[in-house]
């Protein structure tokens, strides 16, 4: 497996069961544990989550964990005091997601057929959060399990081919006037696509899955031309499953998918003058507002090339109508037009080690790449216009080992950038309000001095 593929991959155990899967110690309380990710809500405030993936199962759980950054950003506040315990998840945790709309919460993961959600409810005082599980309006200590069958998936699918539903997104998609909630879910260990309504109780109803082709798919992203709910496109991530195939940019259009269209999924295979790389993060410029052709048509990647080189790879992702035939019919003239995107690569920037996670930040004093530099212990601060990266600052102040997931968030007027970092349990939460993202500054490191160090880098 190419080492780009999340850091943890090769060292996680393909175990499944319930979120107490595995007999090890009780966790520490209010504490992190090998943090893969964080999410914060759309509009910012006061708490943000943290999934923790309890990589070594010294633990009998992952978690997710809440943030309070009032307490966090307090004056000489004790590192631990802003987390407070959340709902048990299974261990070996990749992804957290939270919806635009009501801050519910899916987290993905490896080694179990399921993805599992939970409401965050912020109490009357708005100085604490507990969590609501589906069908139930009290108050739960481990999220809601959503499994996968293979019965509901269909084409095919095997019970192995749906373990580890490892990358996930929400959609909103306007249909016929009616606002429908969609999650989708893309597997490491097959090529299958699923696609979920979500209802406004949080139940998952399988709506369609289909093969992606010969690929892992380790990251998906909404393309730009998503915004308005009007229209969606997703975009998978993919490295190989031989070491000698392509990795491919998979172009879905959610639409069409649902109607159960042939063309609906479009791959595109991704090979620099330097040879193949494997994707292991990606980031679109979000819309500026709810005009669809104001999308930023770029696509900023974390890849490895040849010899596992890191690069931030930036490909031209415009939609372009393209006349694709039916291969639904026989007929060769039975053609139509669709919007597609070429993904030709249009620059790489070469940086060091591994890398985590990718986010666009827009900003009035020009718009920032912030990419996560899991072997350097640093996050990378770059520029970008257009199809064009340069690197501002490796930015290492306060920055635990191994940073993996990134997340924007606000609170009191000010905008941060919450940091997880894999190796020694900890959050950092950086000050990105200056216009230099040189002088950037870290302002608080949340962690539990309880939480036994780990000696090795995975």
């Amino acid at each position: 497996m190419n080492r780009m593929l999340f850091v943890a991959c090769v060292v996680l155990s393909a175990l499944a069961g319930c979120a107490r899967d595995v007999a090890g110690e009780a966790r520490v309380p209010n504490s992190f544990y090998f943090p893969v990710d964080v999410a914060a809500p759309a509009g910012g405030g006061r708490f943000a989550y943290v999934l923790s993936a309890n990589l070594d199962h010294r633990y009998n759980t992952g978690w997710i964990s809440v943030i309070d950054l009032e307490k966090a950003l307090g004056a000489d506040a004790e590192p631990e005091v802003a987390i407070s315990d959340g709902v048990d998840v299974p261990s070996l945790g990749a992804s957290l997601h939270i919806r635009a709309n009501d801050g519910f919460l899916m987290s993905t993961g490896r080694g179990y057929r399921s993805v599992n959600v939970v409401w965050p409810q912020i109490n009357q005082a708005g100085d604490g959060v507990s969590f609501r599980c589906v069908g139930s309006s009290e108050p739960c200590s481990e999220a809601t399990r959503v499994l996968i069958s293979a019965d509901d998936v269909g084409n095919d699918a095997r019970t192995q081919d749906l373990l580890s539903p490892f990358s996930g997104v929400f959609i909103d998609l306007k249909q016929e006037g009616v606002l429908k909630h969609y999650a989708a879910l893309a597997y490491l260990g097959s090529s299958f696509l699923s696609l979920f309504e979500v209802g406004t109780d949080g139940v998952f109803r399988h709506v369609r899955s289909a093969l992606l082709g010969n690929v892992a798919v380790n990251n998906l992203a909404l393309h730009p031309a998503t915004c308005g709910n009007t229209r969606a496109f997703l975009v998978a991530g993919s490295q190989p499953f031989v070491s000698n195939t392509q990795s491919q940019m998979i172009h879905v259009d959610v639409d069409r998918f649902l109607q159960g269209k042939s063309d609906a999924i479009n791959s595109t295979e991704l090979q620099s003058a330097v040879g193949s790389f494997s994707v292991a993060s990606s980031a679109f410029a979000p819309a500026a507002n709810d005009d669809c052709a104001l999308g930023n048509q770029w696509l900023y990647l974390a890849s490895a090339g040849a010899g596992d080189a890191a690069n931030i790879t930036v490909l031209d992702a415009a939609l372009t109508n393209t006349l694709v035939g039916n291969v639904d019919t026989p007929d060769p003239y039975d053609t139509r037009i669709l919007e597609r995107p070429n993904y030709d690569i249009a620059s790489a920037l070469p940086v060091g080690g591994r890398l985590g996670k990718t986010l666009y930040i827009r900003r009035d004093g020009g718009d920032i790449l912030a990419v996560a530099a899991f072997d350097d212990d640093a996050v990378y601060f770059l520029s970008v216009k257009d199809a064009s990266v340069q690197l501002i600052t490796r930015y290492e102040e306060g920055i635990g080992r191994g940073p993996y997931g990134l997340a924007e968030t606000s609170y009191n007027g000010k905008r941060y950038l919450l940091v997880p970092s894999f190796v020694d349990h900890s959050v950092s939460i950086i000050d990105i309000d200056g216009r230099d993202p040189a002088r950037f500054k870290t302002v608080a490191r949340v962690y539990n001095p309880k939480t036994p160090p780990t000696e090795r880098r995975p």
